[in-house]
């Protein structure tokens, strides 16, 4: 389900449920830009990018003793 809209019903349980209190609701953060990331959660599609800009500046090193 991603993007979340107004309105989205995130959980539904039977009507006749009990109400349990040690139920937990996880969610993860998305970036979504069409064409580029669509839903994808910013850990997995920040890492990348991270790693990217440390192996260019890695590069760099030699250069600035």
């Amino acid at each position: 389900m991603f993007p979340l809209k107004t309105g989205d019903e995130l959980f539904i349980d039977g009507p006749d449920a009990e109400i349990d209190n040690s139920l937990e609701f996880r969610f993860d953060v998305g970036i979504g830009e069409p064409g580029v990331i669509e839903g994808e959660p910013v850990i997995e599609a920040v890492k990348p990018m991270s790693d990217l800009v440390d192996n260019i500046v890695s590069s760099f090193e030699p250069m600035l003793s």
